[in-house]
């Protein structure tokens, strides 16, 4: 097994009869070092969102595992109930010193404890999914209230921009005309003088 060590020592005595003492000796005897070469995959990361889930509500669990191992393998990761019920299942090659992430998407189909766990087949056992118990489906009128006054607050911003902008061009039209109108009037010249020989006070103007 991966924490099985062996122990070697040697043992004698001299010419007078005592035993040898020291290093290497029963007393002090040597543990060889051996490097475990194996697949070993295992859980890094289990994560439930939300946490506090409500009856009906979409639950994502967010499952990690990774190869702690020198040698590379397969492995199937499986999702339960809390009677056994398979509700998810996935395969996947991990290299050595690398991970895997899983995602399942589980609806919260009863309030309460859902018993959630999961497993890597062959490698460990079930290990619960930390989540809370599911509870009942409570409409949030506080934020439904809060959603309506600022929808009423950006329809009264709307309108109030909209009025400024329509007055704002009216005044730049009338600046406009004003301003096209002096124009005209400054580039009008007087009447050429009457000439002499039409001044008569008979003819008839």
């Amino acid at each position: 097994m991966k924490n099985d060590q062996f122990v070697v020592w040697f043992s004698g005595e001299d010419l007078s009869g005592r035993s040898f003492d020291g290093i290497g000796t029963e007393g002090e005897p040597f543990t060889p070092q051996f490097q475990w070469v194996a697949f070993e995959p295992q859980f890094e990361n289990i994560l439930v969102t939300p946490y506090r889930p409500s009856i009906g509500e979409e639950v994502e669990i967010f499952v990690r595992v990774s190869n702690v191992g020198l040698l590379p393998g397969n492995i199937t990761v499986e999702c339960y109930d809390g009677t056994g019920r398979v509700l998810a299942r996935n395969s996947s090659l991990i290299e050595s010193g690398s991970w895997v992430d899983f995602v399942w998407d589980i609806e919260a189909w009863q309030t309460g404890r859902l018993g959630l766990t999961v497993q890597i087949l062959n490698h460990t056992g079930n290990v619960p999914v930390p989540v809370a118990d599911v509870q009942e489906f409570e409409p949030k009128s506080g934020q439904s209230t809060t959603a309506l006054g600022f929808a009423g607050l950006v329809v009264l911003l709307s309108g109030g921009i909209l009025v400024a902008a329509i007055l704002r061009r009216r005044e730049k039209m009338n600046l406009f005309t004003a301003e096209q109108v002096d124009k005209a009037l400054a580039r009008s010249t007087q009447p050429p003088p009457r000439p002499k020989d039409l001044v008569e006070l008979t003819q008839e103007e």
